[in-house]
């Protein structure tokens, strides 16, 4: 039998996801719980190398530090993700200023966007993560707006008329006004 390498038999996104379905089943077995120990689970290397594959595959620009995902492969992924999990788990790491840029509009004017560090972007979906799960199982238990919306006519939802205040539960609010 050939040799197989720690990597291979172990998956990063396999033990991610065992660690997100703990957190997720803590979560609904206990409603009352309070997650206090979550940051040190930032910086494992299995959820940090999870990260990176997706802020990798979304294929974003550098930020203001101009540190590209090319960059990043060159300089080598393994050390790049060392390096954030020692930060991180320093507690040095601090987020960088996003680089902002303008983006057109269809009618001519533009807005801002905000384009974060990659580093700062793999911290982002590490922390996304770890608490995700935790937060679906409240959104799944009170119902979610999805299935409150599928309540409601097709055509009632389409016009924003009167069938959308209705919706959000307020008389007169627009549908997520966040009163």
């Amino acid at each position: 039998m050939p040799l197989v390498s720690v990597r291979e038999t172990n998956r990063p996104e396999d033990r991610t996801t065992v660690l997100q379905s703990k957190l997720y089943r803590a979560a609904v077995d206990n409603r009352a719980r309070r997650f206090h120990a979550l940051y040190d689970k930032l910086y494992l290397p299995y959820v940090l190398q999870r990260a990176w594959e997706l802020v990798k595959r979304n294929r974003g620009a550098g930020g203001i530090d101009g540190q590209t995902l090319a960059g990043i492969e060159a300089y080598g992924e393994e050390r790049f993700l060392e390096e954030t999990a020692q930060a991180v788990r320093e507690q040095t790491y601090r987020p960088v200023p996003v680089r902002r840029v303008h983006i057109p509009k269809r009618d001519g004017s533009t807005r801002p966007l905000g384009i974060p560090t990659v580093r700062d972007r793999v911290v982002q979906a590490a922390a996304k993560l770890i608490l995700e799960p935790m937060h679906q199982r409240r959104t799944s238990l009170r119902g979610g707006l999805r299935r409150m919306l599928l309540r409601i006519p097709a055509g009632e939802r389409a016009s924003g008329g009167a069938g959308r205040s209705r919706a959000a539960g307020a008389p007169g609010l627009p549908l997520g006004s966040g009163r």
